[in-house]
């Protein structure tokens, strides 16, 4: 439901940059196309930024499947390939349209060779010498990633018939890590709906936990990655959230989708996801909106409150000096935000989804 409520938003979202142009090109038709293109951008750096950010329409993800076109992204943003795209749409709009080219059946093959050129060759060139330039740095690390096939809302308990309980699952995840890591294998990572229930973070008792421990135990040479809902519980001197949740008994909590870090003989970490889905994991604007909407949010499947961020990039460090970032699931596709892990001293990113 939090889904398709933010795509229908979005959706209506999306009719603004184009509104604006309209209403500019009847005002000021000199500066009409600017300020479109600048009201456009404007969207996407918001989905980027606020609390309703819905960035998975922005035009520069267009390139995830041809990274070698734009190995200047570390410079300009995923906001540098939606600046391209409209460019040269408006420049092509202006080759075959304004000059003739549609109506008069008149191609100015010039202009034609300079747009493409211009527009396409140059960013390409300079992607193309960046990416060249390029060279692996440091010591090789081998990573196991488990990732099984089965729909986390619907099915969190894997469907082989043997598999009864919790533990029956965690089992048969480690057989299925077992089998495929070597005694080189420095990491392991597993999904984000991988340890089921809900953990407090200070229940070093807890069974499912604690079976994931005796396995890292017993490879002392491994660093092992999960996910898992867990849950805090608030200090008096801690301030409440609008995501804090109170029980009859007057204690306070929070909820986090988490990633775990399990290492051997050492008590786990907690990293919480700090980029949430705005309706599924968290209520945008949840001051405003929760009095008002949060009841219906969850009688439809949503959430009225969410989970409770992080303000902290973290990385995970090995006794080998490696170091990993987590990233949790949706968080992923956000540069900013995945750059201040490496500004941590983050050496890879471990996307747990």
């Amino acid at each position: 439901v939090g889904a398709a409520f933010m795509v229908l938003l979005n959706a209506l979202l999306m009719l603004l940059p184009w509104l604006i142009y309209s209403w500019m090109k009847k005002q000021a038709p000199r500066i009409a196309l600017f300020t479109g293109l600048l009201a456009y951008l404007s969207l996407e750096y918001a989905h980027m930024h606020w609390e309703m950010a819905w960035p998975w329409l922005n035009l520069g993800f267009g390139f995830a499947n041809v990274p070698g076109w734009v190995q200047w992204y570390d410079l300009t943003g995923v906001l540098g390939g939606s600046l391209w795209i409209l460019l040269a749409n408006g420049a092509f709009y202006y080759v075959f349209w304004k000059q003739g080219a549609i109506l008069e059946g008149k191609v100015r093959w010039l202009s034609l060779i300079y747009t493409v050129l211009l527009v396409i060759g140059i960013p390409l060139l300079i992607s193309q010498i960046r990416g060249n330039r390029l060279e692996a740095e440091g010591t090789p690390v081998e990573v196991v990633l488990l990732q099984p096939n089965h729909d986390p809302y619907t099915n969190r308990i894997v469907t082989q018939p043997e598999i009864k309980t919790s533990p029956d699952k965690i089992a048969h995840y480690l057989t299925q890590t077992e089998s495929a890591i070597t005694p080189n294998t420095r990491w392991v990572l597993w999904p984000e709906s991988t340890l089921p229930g809900r953990m407090w973070e200070h229940d070093t008792a807890n069974r499912i936990l604690q079976q994931v421990q005796t396995w890292v135990d017993a490879h002392p040479q491994l660093t092992l990655v999960t996910g898992a809902t867990s849950l805090t519980r608030l200090n008096n001197s801690d301030p409440s959230r609008p995501y804090t949740i109170t029980n009859t008994n007057g204690d306070r909590y929070e909820f986090h989708n988490s990633a775990i870090w399990v290492r051997p003989h050492q008590a786990p970490e907690f990293y919480h996801k700090s980029v949430l889905v705005p309706g599924v994991e968290v209520l945008p604007f949840a001051s405003i909106l929760q009095p008002i909407i949060g009841p219906i949010m969850e009688a439809l499947g949503g959430t009225s409150g969410g989970y409770a961020p992080q303000a902290e990039r973290a990385v995970f460090r090995t006794t080998d000096s490696s170091a990993i970032s987590p990233s949790v699931c949706y968080e992923s596709i956000f540069g900013d935000h995945t750059a201040k892990h490496v500004r941590n001293g983050s050496q890879a990113i471990g996307l747990v989804t």
